[in-house]
C-alpha cells in the first residue's frame, strides 16, 4: 500500500495519482506538480503558435491544459475551466496564423500566375501590376 502524501488516503502499489484526491503520489510537492503542469501547457501553447494548423497540437495543448486545470480545482473541470483552454488555444492559434503582408516580389509572382493561368485579361493583369508598383 501506498500513502497518499496529500490526503492520507492508503493506494495500492503502483498507482500514480491518489483514488481518493486524484493529486498524483510522489511527484514532490502539490505546488511543484501544478507548477509543472502549467509549464508543460505553456510550452503546448508556444508550440501551437509555431504550427497554428497542426490539429494534434490543438488536442495536445487542450489534453495538458486540462490537466492542468483538473489540478487546480482538484479534478473538477467547469464549463469556464473549457471556455478559458478554448480561448487560450485559439488565441495560440491566431498569433501563429497571422503573417506579415506578401511582398510586393510575391504579389507580382501571384499576379503572373493568374494571367498565365488565363484566370484575368491582359488588361487586368496590367492594370494590376502597375497598382503593385505604385506602393513602391
Amino acid at each position: 500500500m501506498q500513502t497518499c502524501p496529500h490526503c492520507g488516503f492508503q493506494n495500492a502499489n503502483g498507482r500514480t495519482t491518489c483514488k481518493s484526491c486524484r493529486k498524483e503520489i510522489g511527484a514532490g510537492s502539490w505546488q511543484e506538480t501544478v507548477d509543472k503542469a502549467k509549464a508543460a501547457y505553456d510550452e503546448a501553447l508556444a508550440k501551437l503558435t509555431a504550427d497554428p494548423t497542426n490539429a494534434m497540437m490543438k488536442q495536445e495543448a487542450l489534453a495538458l491544459g486540462r490537466h492542468y486545470s483538473g489540478l487546480t480545482r482538484q479534478g473538477a473541470i467547469t464549463v469556464y475551466d473549457e471556455m478559458a483552454l478554448m480561448n487560450d488555444i485559439n488565441a495560440a492559434s491566431a498569433a501563429g496564423a497571422a503573417s506579415a503582408p506578401a511582398s510586393i516580389e510575391e504579389r507580382l509572382r501571384k499576379l503572373n500566375d493568374l494571367k498565365t493561368k488565363g484566370l484575368i485579361t491582359e488588361q487586368e493583369y496590367n492594370e494590376r501590376r502597375t497598382k503593385l508598383l505604385d506602393e513602391v
